[in-house]
């Protein structure tokens, strides 16, 4: 049973940072996943279905689809659907460092999440703090593979 300390403890980290709701997108999405979303948005904005996606580079909408939930793209399917929102790759490369710099408010199952693991809580806190991996690893018994 943890001692009163230790609870009172706990309930100022997860008071703290259950109240701080903005986190940098990139500490939650890999680089691929950033351009899909990135994508998506840019295509969301331009008022664009996966109806004309499919249309442009000729494949079924239902392929269109499973390609983005999929997350695999060739190169030219990505061009194909820049030139459809008349953009060159650079641009989309472009929004997506913007969107990896912005930052995104956490949906309540995220929070929920952080608040229910500590050492999740104390990696973000960390990670804030710009602490290395390494850094990290030396001064914590945390898995390297949870740090990832």
């Amino acid at each position: 049973m943890p001692s009163r300390k230790q609870i009172e403890t706990f309930t100022k980290i997860v008071y703290k940072y259950a109240n701080f709701r903005i986190i940098f997108l990139y500490f939650f999405m890999s680089q691929q996943k950033l351009l899909i979303s990135t994508l998506k948005q840019a295509l969301k904005q331009q008022g664009l279905t996966y109806a004309q996606v499919a249309s442009q580079i000729h494949i079924s909408e239902a392929s269109v689809k499973r390609m983005f939930s999929s997350g695999r793209f060739t190169l030219e399917r990505i061009e194909a659907i820049c030139a459809l929102m008349e953009m060159q790759l650079l641009d989309l490369m472009r929004l997506m460092e913007r969107a990896q710099h912005s930052t995104s408010q956490l949906s309540w199952e995220q929070e929920e999440e952080l608040i229910g693991d500590i050492r999740l809580l104390l990696l973000i806190a960390l990670i804030r703090n710009h602490w290395s991996l390494p850094q990290i690893l030396h001064d914590y018994a945390i898995p390297e593979h949870d740090c990832i």
